[in-house]
């Protein structure tokens, strides 16, 4: 149906908060030269 599902993890760094405060995490979705592969959605984890 025109549509494909897949996942990937991974761990890529790791910092230490030292304090309870509001922060601002920035990334990016890098995947290989593919012109038919389109990305919709990504979802990003954050685990304590």
């Amino acid at each position: 149906m025109d549509k494909t599902s897949w996942s990937f993890s991974g761990k890529n760094s790791e910092i230490k908060i030292e304090e309870d405060a509001q922060y601002t995490f920035k990334g990016i979705l890098v995947a290989s030269d593919n012109p038919s592969l389109k990305v919709t959605k990504a979802e990003v984890f954050f685990r304590k």
